[in-house]
């Protein structure tokens, strides 16, 4: 209230009349409250709409494939897709078309083969008259794509591998449509 008198004193005006003095004081006060209040907004503002937004926020898919997928899984996912989904679908669930319904999630030759096997498979692709190749048509050489590395296919192999131990069916007791594999030799894949 003071500082109100000095500020009035020295602007110079009739601080003696009571009606001019409530109004000016409660116009003052009303901006001081008002600053203070929406100050106080920005700051809380500033401070929680960071910490709503990260509560709010789905976990964008990126993040969930690096926790279930190591970096190599993550390699040959998007070699999977460039190359394989066109017929066994980007998650490799298959669907009508090329592969039927066969689930690479499912494939007991995938869980058979080890990594080297698993490569040396996709490097040769499945003739469509081959005699395990059950939709009739064919797997190209590297999924159709001749610039595939060796080490590339291992990734393939690698996140392929991951889809199947992610879902296997042999513990369901499963039909495998593709048939079981011999030793050293790679059981169907169409």
């Amino acid at each position: 209230m003071k500082s109100l008198l000095a500020l009035l004193y020295f602007m110079h005006l009739k601080h003696d009349n009571p009606l001019f003095t409530v109004v000016l004081t409660t116009c003052i006060a009303g901006v001081v409250i008002f600053l203070f209040f929406s100050m106080l907004d920005l700051g809380t503002r500033a401070f929680i709409e960071p910490k709503r937004a990260q509560l709010v926020t789905p976990i964008p898919q990126d993040m969930v494939n690096r926790a279930r997928f190591s970096e190599d899984q993550l390699a040959g996912r998007a070699l999977f897709v460039a190359s394989c989904a066109s017929c066994h679908a980007a998650d490799g669930s298959g669907g009508a078309g090329l592969t039927g319904d066969f689930k690479l999630a499912e494939s007991k030759l995938v869980a058979s083969l080890d990594d080297a096997h698993l490569v040396e498979f996709l490097k040769q692709g499945r003739a469509a008259n081959h005699p395990d190749n059950f939709s009739g048509f064919s797997m190209p050489p590297k999924g159709g794509n001749p610039t595939l590395t060796d080490e590339q296919l291992l990734q393939i192999a690698q996140f392929v591998r991951a889809l199947v131990s992610g879902a296997h069916a042999d513990a369901h007791g499963s039909h495998d449509a593709h048939g079981e594999a011999a030793p050293g030799h790679a059981a169907p894949a169409h």
